[in-house]
Order: structure tokens, then C-alpha cells, then sequence
């Protein structure tokens, strides 16, 4: 769950084009997406893609309601496709609008001067207009270049005509963020996009300079990791498939599973035992928060690492003082499950099939009259509960040491359990500086009572308390410590777990976006801890449909686009099997058939919230073993069976 516009996204403000810069998905609040609370759920299904896909390129529109981006096969300058950039309404929203753009690496632009060309069309442009834009990324996004064209916008009607910025790439840069925008009303056309080495004899077009520096920087870095080297589909063409090598090899290579249902005989996982050899933490991942066949996958995946590779702890990607309680029925059998996993906080995992694994859970540790198995929760975004126990059990313990945290907590009080926007970003704007000291002040409190409490609580128990504490002061840094705070945090408290358990070997559930092995993410911090005893496991799937919201929408059933030429996607798809398991670090060894598995190819991943302006928004590039160890193939998504609340 990600608060992301597009998987993670990251606005920063050019001038008059706002360009959106997607971060290899980092939360930016929350995280998969928007991870909004339990809301409304609409059973309608909407599919709000473009008629073509526009390969290669992202596509964004803000308002949804105002701006459309897709491809154009009737009105172009050269060959059989061009971008469209359309406002129709009479009023405009000027602080966002419609673009259409692609990342390289700086590799080769280092120290040159770049020229950036846009054949462009205009109709009936009014408002802040259009134009091409170009920036340029330097190192670890301290600042950047930019020209946006908002000092010569594209406005009125004009016939096809070519539009330049050019700019000088400095010897550090780390990447280029270049296309088009339109921030107004009217249509604007692309086509034919260059961008290429120039002399210095050809004028710079007065680029606006250097914009603030972005928090968390780090995460700008790895992003061009995952960039190609140079640009693609420049002229709306499309891609040039994947080889049929590729798919042939995957025919080799990767192993078919019989079945997602997890009352199925285990046999057909027995591959899953290689995968993970001797991991002591399994991160299992989804491409969307609405798949059932990924949910019931992860239970059958847990069954198969209890019952055969001796894993006793199931963590998700779940509010941490909740879990707590699922936790107990499924040690104790105490509470009504149901309503036990609806209190987690999300509509994501209020589903069938995530109440079946934690019956599953209870049943295990029943028939064996013991608590083998645990639930746990690593995520941080509602720390309420975890305020009360603190203040409940220390005022207990220690009547006078209560009140003062009871006090020092009282600043949190009109911002906890509200949510990202009310939330953090009220408490950071209104109270931050106030509440930062007395929040900070609670784990000292309690590890300076630790020896007067002697008997009056246990280790275990006083271990719960502190990480409760913690918890609350992770949630108050989230602001200060930039967008990849939650992944961090949830990352901190899956080690803290597994250190309160030093047997225990543990699958984690979360999302691709969080398991991954990337940078800023929670699997890369999982592994800089772990190693080789970290296994991130990714899900992806060809077409059907999944839940998800739309940004500002109810949860509903949403048709995803067709599988997009050269991704994974379509690899997959090609070997007609609707089920597959891949070991992912067979590839660098695979020879000719594999080189093209390498990547970084685009992977879709459906967060919460759905960007209904483009299915290309939901493609992020991924780097092969480097991102998985292993991939599990759906050829095709159904939604999961969503719960009442």
C-alpha cells in the first residue's frame, strides 16, 4: 500500500509545467498507492485507459477530469501515431495538467550540450498553455535543471512545427526527465521527438536554473538505475517486442504450478524450496492490492513454508498494534476473526481470502495444542492504538510517570489515525515543532524506569512497550525523514520482530513496491540487515481485472489495459501458460534466450489507487535478479472478495 500517485511519485513544481517525477515507487506518505482506510466500495467496474498505449512513455493528468493523454492514430505529423494532450472543459486547474514523458540515464549525455526536439500541434490553446520540457537530474537530487518552456508557452492554434530546449548536461548529472505538457485548455499533439547531442555553437534556450533541493534525495540516484540509456519510441510508433528467444527460455526454465487454491496438495511448490533455501526472511509480494489469485498464492506459499521449510511468523504489510489482536485469536483462538481483520485498518485486507489464511493460522496452531505460528504487523501509518497501550500499561505500573507521557502524547491527539493528508501533513504543518520533544522524550522514560519496574513487568512485556513507543516515534519522523520513511520503518519492524523471535523464520506480505530489492525500499534495508537471508519473491499477472480505488474514489472492480510490447509482461504471456514460478537468478547464466530478461524492462504494479488517466502509469522498470529473486505468473488477475465493514 503506497500513498503514490503512480506507483510512488514525487511532484516537483517546474515553473509552469509541474513535471511529475516517478520515483521507482517510494511511498510518499503512506504507501501502495494511497493505503486509504477502510471506505466505500463501489462494485461497478470502470476502465479508464487509453484507446492505444503509449509504450515507453508515462503519462499523467491531474485533474483525471479535465486532462486525457493517449496516443492518436488519426492526426499526426509522421507515421502512424501521435501523443494527445486534450483539456475540453471551459476552466483549468493551472497547478497540474496533462504530460506526456520519458527518463534516460545521463550516460551519455555527460558534459554535452543536449538539443531536445518536439514536433508539436496546437488547437485552441488557452490558459498557462503548452510546450516541450527538459530537466536534468543531478546528484543525489540535491538540485536540477530545467526548462519548462513557461516563458514562451504554446498557445492558440498552430500547424505541426518543431520546438527546441536546449541545455547544457553538467559532467555529474545522473539523468534526463524530458516530453510535453499541456496546462490549459485545448489539444496539443507530439511527434517526432528528438533528443541529441549539439555543438556549443547552438544557443542554450534560457533555462530557468536550479530547482530547491527534494527531500530524501537518496531516492532520485537509484531511480536512473532502472532508466534506459536512451530514449525510446520517439515517434509513438511502439516498441520493438521481446525477442521470442525470451519466451522460449521461460519455457525452459520456469516451472508451472498447478493451482492458486490453497486446499490444493503441496507438490507442485516443491520449487519454492530451492528458491528460498536457507532465508530466514521471505518477502512475497503482488503487483496489485486487489488480486485474488495473489492473496490465495501467499496462503498456499505459507502453508508450503511452515509445513515443509519450518517458517513459524506470517508478517504483513498491516497496522502493527492491530495485528496484535489477530495475532492473539491466532495463538489463543480469542476474538472474532472477522472482525478482528476488518480493525486492521484497510479495505485491501479486508477480504476473504486474507480471513481464510488467518483461519488457516488458528487451525495449525490448535491442532498442535500450541502456538507455533504468529501474526505480526510492520506498518506504522496509525499509531493511536499504540499510544494508548503505552499510556494504559506505564499508568498502571507507574501512576505518575503515566500522566507525564499521557501529557507529552496529548499534542498527537487531534492528528492520530487520520489519515496521510489530515494526518501527517497537518500535524507537520501545525504541531510538529511543539509535539517533536515530549514524543522523543517517552523510550528514555521508559528504559530509565526499567530497573524500578523489576517485577512489575516482564522482558517480553517491556519489549512490546518500548518498539509501541517507537512506533509512535516513527510515525512523528515520517515528515523529517522523507518519502521512504514508512519503508524504512516497516523494514525496522520486521527485524524487530524477528529479534523477539531468534528461531523464527518469517514470510513477509507486502507489496512488490515494498519487498523489492531496491534502493529506499523496504527490501533493500531488509537486505542491507539481512543479506542472503533476505528472498524478495515478486507477483505479477497478464490481464483481467483487480480492486483498487481511483484518486479520490470509492474501491471498485477495474479492468486493467492490454499486456504492453516489450515487458515482462508480455514474455510471460507468449509461453501460453497461465500459471508460472521463475527463479529469476537463472537468467544472468541463460545465455542468448535470457539476455533480454536482464532489463530493466517495465513491470505493472497496481497500487491502491488506481491512475485510471493511463495503464502506462502503472509500469515501473525492474532489473532482473537484481529487483527478484523469484517471479510467481498469473496470466490472468480476478479482484479478490472484498468484506463488508
Amino acid at each position: 500500500m503506497e500513498l503514490l500517485i503512480r506507483g510512488a511519485r514525487h511532484s516537483i513544481a517546474l515553473s509552469i509545467f509541474s513535471v511529475t517525477i516517478s520515483t521507482a515507487p517510494i511511498s510518499l506518505v503512506a504507501g501502495c498507492g494511497g493505503d486509504s482506510p477502510n471506505g466505500p466500495v463501489d462494485p461497478g467496474g470502470k476502465s479508464g485507459l487509453p484507446e492505444f498505449p503509449l509504450d515507453s512513455w508515462e503519462t499523467t493528468a491531474s485533474p483525471e477530469n479535465y486532462y486525457s493523454v493517449v496516443t492518436d492514430t488519426k492526426i499526426r505529423a509522421t507515421g502512424t501515431a501521435a501523443a494527445r494532450l486534450n483539456n475540453e472543459t471551459r476552466t483549468s486547474d493551472l497547478s497540474q495538467g496533462g504530460r506526456v514523458l520519458q527518463r534516460v540515464r545521463a550516460d551519455a549525455y555527460r558534459g554535452r550540450r543536449v538539443r531536445l526536439t518536439a514536433r508539436m500541434r496546437a488547437d485552441t490553446v488557452s490558459g498557462m498553455g503548452a510546450g516541450p520540457f527538459l530537466k536534468v537530474d543531478l546528484p543525489s537530487g540535491t538540485r536540477a535543471l530545467y526548462d519548462d518552456f513557461s516563458d514562451r508557452p504554446i498557445l492558440g492554434t498552430k500547424d505541426w512545427r518543431d520546438y527546441e530546449v536546449v541545455m547544457d548536461v553538467p559532467a555529474d548529472a545522473i539523468g534526463l526527465t524530458f516530453g510535453a505538457a499541456l496546462r490549459g485548455v485545448g489539444t496539443v499533439r507530439v511527434d517526432d521527438v528528438r533528443l541529441e547531442i549539439v555543438a556549443s555553437s547552438v544557443p542554450v534556450t534560457g533555462y530557468h536554473g536550479t530547482l530547491p533541493p527534494r527531500s530524501d534525495a537518496a531516492i532520485f540516484d537509484p531511480e536512473f538505475t532502472h532508466s534506459p540509456v536512451e530514449p525510446l519510441n520517439l515517434g509513438f510508433e511502439g516498441v520493438t517486442p521481446l525477442p521470442a528467444s525470451a519466451s522460449a527460455w521461460l519455457l525452459a526454465n520456469a516451472t508451472p504450478f498447478a493451482t492458486d487454491d490453497p486446499t490444493a496438495p503441496l507438490d507442485d511448490l516443491e520449487p519454492l524450496r530451492s528458491l528460498v533455501g536457507d532465508a530466514r526472511l521471505v518477502g512475497f509480494g503482488e503487483g496489485s492490492h486487489g488480486t485474488r489469485e495473489f492473496f490465495r498464492m501467499k496462503h498456499r506459499a505459507l502453508e508450503f513454508l511452515v509445513e515443509r521449510m519450518g517458517f513459524t511468523v506470517f508478517a504483513i504489510e498491516a497496522s502493527f498494534p492491530e495485528a496484535l489482536d489477530v495475532d492473539r485469536y491466532v495463538r489463543t483462538g480469542e476474538g472474532d476473526p472477522s472482525a478482528l481483520v476488518r480493525g486492521m485498518y484497510f479495505w485491501t485486507w479486508n477480504t476473504d481470502e486474507v480471513l481464510d489464511l488467518v483461519r488457516w493460522m488458528r487451525a495449525y496452531n490448535a491442532a498442535r495444542g500450541a502456538p507455533v505460528l504468529r501474526f505480526v504487523g510492520v506498518d506504522m501509518q496509525f499509531p493511536g492504538a499504540a499510544i494508548d497501550s503505552v499510556v494504559a500499561i506505564v499508568s498502571r505500573i507507574d501512576p505518575a510517570r503515566g500522566d507525564a507521557i499521557r501529557a507529552g502524547y496529548e499534542c498527537l491527539g487531534p492528528y492520530r489515525n487520520r489519515g496521510a493528508v489530515f494526518g501527517l501533513r497537518n500535524y507537520f504543518v501545525s504541531a510538529y515543532r511543539t509535539c517533536k520533544a515530549p514524543v522523543h522524550d517517552v523510550i528514555p522514560t521508559l528504559d530509565g524506569a526499567r530497573s524500578d519496574w523489576a517485577g512489575r513487568i516482564d522482558d517480553g512485556a517491556f519489549a512490546l512497550l518500548r518498539q509501541s513507543a517507537r512506533l509512535v516515534e516513527q510515525w512523528e519522523e515520517a515528515n523529517s525523514t522523507g518519502p521512504s520513511f514508512r519503508d524504512r520503518a516497516m523494514a525496522e519492524n520486521a527485524g524487530w520482530w524477528l529479534d523477539q523471535l531468534p528461531n523464527g523464520r518469517m514470510m513477509l506480505w507486502a507489496h512488490n513496491l515494498h519487498v523489492i530489492r531496491a534502493p529506499q525500499r523496504m527490501g533493500s534495508f531488509l537486505e542491507t540487515r539481512y543479506g542472503a537471508a533476505y528472498r524478495p519473491i515478486g507477483q505479477f499477472f497478464g490481464t483481467g481485472a483487480v480492486n483498487a480505488t481511483t484518486p479520490g474514489g470509492p474501491v471498485q472492480r477495474i479492468a486493467v489495459g492490454p499486456i504492453k510490447s516489450n515487458t515482462y509482461e508480455s514474455a510471460f504471456a507468449a509461453t501460453g501458460l497461465p500459471r508460472l514460478l521463475l527463479d529469476a537468478r537463472k537468467i544472468p547464466a541463460g545465455g542468448a534466450g535470457a539476455a533480454s530478461l536482464l532489463g530493466p524492462l517495465k513491470l505493472r504494479e497496481v497500487t491502491e489507487v488506481y491512475a485510471r488517466v493511463s495503464d502506462d502509469a502503472t509500469y515501473l522498470a525492474t532489473i532482473l535478479p537484481g529487483d527478484f529473486d523469484g517471479l510467481v505468473w498469473f496470466a490472468t488477475s480476478t479482484p479478490s472478495v472484498l468484506r463488508g465493514f
